[in-house]
């Protein structure tokens, strides 16, 4: 849910017509609530012995700090790029003790460790922090220039406060790798107050996005093996195909009825029913009508339903659920109602499968686990409250990231012919020349240039700016001592807009993604200056579902259409939560 990024899911508040659904973030489950978390921080850092930590060697070079500049928000904005993204492996390293750590700096040695009150940043407004400052003039929905400006005024590193919340903010790759490398065990975020205090309040269980600790690590572990080993995530190729013919039935209806020079109107709410009828069935191994030419009734329902949740929950997210429950003002009964109706559809999908599942069984004996759900219930290791929280929170954490991402693909492409045909080339190499035909798992290992354009996208458009960790112990990040329980965000939009991490980082170059002859990439020699899906143990548990969702997906689309730009202008990104098209994507679709 944001673009400082506040609570981390992957729906977001987009502005739809007959599809209406919000914005939120991926900023998921943590272990305290982060008012606690801050009230510790406090009492902690007066205990500090700074004297110790002076002696700290660094020896790990980085980019430099930059100086501080007078240049406005949008100035700034025009002189940098757009951009983040990139690919990171797992890792469950240990927080390591400050007194051991090796920190970048511009000389490559610090002599002297800088206190947590030297970290520069803006002072902000009373109260509120910078939050003022994003506030004014709609400064939320391009809160990533703000941030540009931010860090080109104090350096890479730097601290603002937010309401009651106080955050010290990456913008280096090398930082942003300390950050991750010393994650703990069970990776902390900022908590999801609105989701934990309905659960609460109705007496369900928490999932995936809302467990912490230990509880979190069961459930991730259990839902895991479903959706994230490659050889597992290849098996649901069958569902994500079968939705995507009737994805491209639905592309021709509304683009014929319209009749407007191949104009297929809200290509984004488009974009948005595709990603909900494929998870729903990768989920919930059934069909809820999204792609149908009238939306049956319930699901609209649901859909209207998220969204509603989402927009309700911003101001609790920011403020206290508990208030607003206890006086049952409307920001509470908007999300209350909201949850009730989104677990109650979900209970019925989950509740309906299980008595197909029981009804197979005594007809046919045991059956084997293939689908998620069914494997879910078989496994009996989670209660049937578990089950529905669980697959409402990875069906909310889904959809969004996948829409909003082949939305800027389908944008991108029709503005850049030469790419849009070198696609179809690779596609149609692989592929062959009958158009019937669907890819697979091994077809997409063939079409490098493909995966180079979704990894491009996600370095342009990152759906989720910013991501934060809370670390348990003290860290030296960038010569700064940070206390534990400390608020830590990586700003992946503003490094991405870097020039000095990627080349002409305003332009869509999927190329740079390409090994050339020597084996070289022309990309960033971090591994985290572009990291989509997150790092570590709490990487988006949903990455190789939405991989293969969106390559399938376009290898489909550059195979039965060509693209053409309707519109008249650029369209900047926005933050509703996450990062979606700011405006109309008008891209015109013709027939192969």
């Amino acid at each position: 849910m944001t673009g400082r990024q506040v609570p981390r899911i992957f729906a977001s508040a987009s502005r739809l017509r007959s599809l209406r659904h919000p914005a939120s973030t991926m900023a998921v489950p943590r272990e305290r609530s982060a008012p606690q978390q801050m009230e510790e921080t406090r009492s902690d850092r007066s205990t500090v012995q700074m004297h110790q930590l002076n002696k700290v060697v660094v020896d790990m070079p980085s980019g430099n700090p930059n100086e501080p500049t007078d240049s406005t928000v949008n100035s700034v904005a025009e002189s940098w790029g757009t951009c983040p993204a990139g690919l990171g492996t797992t890792t469950d390293a240990a927080p390591v003790p400050v007194e051991h750590i090796k920190t970048p700096s511009a000389n490559g040695v610090h002599t002297h460790v800088q206190s947590f009150d030297e970290i520069p940043g803006p002072k902000g407004w009373p109260f509120i922090g910078t939050l003022g400052t994003y506030l004014v003039g709609n400064g939320l929905s391009r809160i990533y220039e703000h941030q540009i400006a931010f860090t080109k005024q104090y350096g890479p590193i730097w601290k603002e406060r937010l309401g009651s919340l106080e955050f010290v903010n990456l913008a280096d790759p090398e930082l942003v790798s300390m950050m991750y490398r010393h994650d703990n065990k069970y990776p902390m975020r900022v908590d999801m107050k609105p989701w934990k205090a309905y659960r609460m309040h109705r007496n369900e269980s928490l999932g995936v996005l809302t467990h912490e600790g230990k509880q979190w690590h069961r459930a991730r572990r259990l839902l895991s093996k479903k959706i994230l080993p490659p050889k597992t995530v290849g098996a649901y190729v069958g569902v994500i195909n079968e939705v995507m013919e009737d994805m491209i039935q639905r592309l021709r209806y509304v683009r014929d009825v319209t009749n407007q020079d191949g104009l297929v109107p809200e290509l984004t709410n488009e974009m948005y029913k595709w990603s909900m009828e494929s998870i729903f069935k990768i989920l919930f191994e059934t069909r809820i009508g999204c792609l149908d030419k009238q939306i049956p009734a319930e699901s609209q329902r649901f859909i209207d339903s998220i969204h509603q949740m989402f927009i309700s929950g911003q101001i609790l997210f920011v403020t206290s659920p508990e208030f607003f429950r206890k006086y049952n003002l409307k920001p509470w009964r908007d999300h209350e109602a909201a949850w009730d109706y989104i677990f109650s559809f979900a209970r019925k999908a989950v509740d309906n499968r299980l008595a197909e599942i029981s009804a197979q069984s005594e007809s046919e004996g045991e059956l084997e686990a293939d689908g998620f759900l069914t494997y879910l219930l078989s496994s009996k290791q989670l209660s049937m409250k578990e089950i529905y929280s669980n697959a409402c929170e990875l069906l909310l954490a889904g959809v969004d990231t996948t829409s909003n991402t082949l939305a800027w693909v389908l944008y991108e492409l029709s503005r850049h012919p030469e790419v849009e045909e070198r696609l179809h080339q690779e596609v149609c190499q692989v592929l062959g020349s009958d158009k019937t035909r669907k890819a697979n798992t091994e077809d997409l290992a063939q079409m490098p240039y493909l995966k180079s354009i979704i990894k491009e996208i996600l370095r342009l458009y990152p759906v989720v700016p910013a991501n934060n960790r809370i670390l348990e112990k003290d860290i030296v990040i960038g010569g700064y001592h940070i206390p534990k329980k400390t608020i830590i965000g990586s700003l992946q939009y503003v490094i991405g807009r870097d020039p000095k991490v990627f080349e002409e980082p305003n332009s869509f170059r999927p190329e740079r993604w390409l090994r050339d002859n020597s084996g070289r990439m022309h990309c960033s020699n971090s591994s985290f200056a572009s990291v989509p899906f997150g790092f570590g143990p709490r990487m988006c548990i949903g990455r190789r579902i939405a991989e293969l969702e969106l390559n399938l997906a376009l290898a489909k689309i550059s195979q039965t259409f060509k693209l053409e730009y309707l519109g008249e202008g650029t369209v900047a990104p926005t933050v509703q939560g996450l990062l979606v098209p700011g405006g109309p994507v008008k891209v015109g679709f013709t027939d192969r």
